[in-house]
């Protein structure tokens, strides 16, 4: 079970370094290569493993879902656009899908920049995640912990999320599964 993550390069010589942290805090995979302007690279990776992804120059990164004959999660592949941790926010109004046809079962990914890991600041529908007893994996570069990230199943309805420093940010992305049906977008 894996997620496909493509990386774009946006000029020539980009050296991209993955270093990823399995659910369970051991250290994952770490590779690294070079792209050209517009070269781009498919990696696969576990979808229990949470990953710092870092380019020299630019880069764009896209998450794929890939569907069901992988996951085997009854979908449709689906594809989010990763924004880098500077354009994270403090706060979000979230949306699930609703179709009123099917039920889906919804999920969201918290990303949250060392600096900023407060989980008794940081609150989910007017809970904080420290009350919500949320599990938190480092997410490490060069041994170094950067980002603390999570996954957490949600109610299909909308969510606010909201960090209580203005300054700080969130990175989130919200996804869900129906039968032969899939979305995901980041906050």
């Amino acid at each position: 079970v894996y997620d496909r993550f493509k990386i774009v390069a946006g000029e020539d010589f980009t050296t991209v370094q993955i270093e990823c942290t399995r659910s369970d805090g051991q250290s994952g995979n770490l590779t690294s290569f070079i792209l050209q302007e517009g070269g781009f690279r498919d990696v696969d990776i576990p979808s229990t493993d949470y990953c710092w992804v870092e380019g020299d120059k630019r880069i764009i990164l896209l998450q794929f879902s890939v569907g069901q004959e992988v996951d085997g999660v009854l979908s449709d592949p689906f594809m989010a656009m990763i924004p880098p941790v500077e354009q994270y926010s403090n706060g979000y109004t979230l949306a699930t899908l609703f179709d009123g046809v099917q039920n889906y079962t919804h999920f969201m990914n918290l990303y949250i920049p060392k600096d900023f890991f407060q989980p008794s600041k940081i609150f989910l529908n007017d809970q904080s995640l420290e009350e919500l007893n949320v599990n938190f994996t480092a997410i490490q570069r060069l041994g170094v912990t950067e980002v603390y990230g999570t996954q957490l199943e949600i109610s299909g309805k909308v969510q606010t999320l909201r960090h209580l420093n203005k300054l700080a940010g969130i990175g989130v992305l919200v996804y869900g599964f129906g039968i032969a049906n899939s979305y995901g977008y980041c906050g």
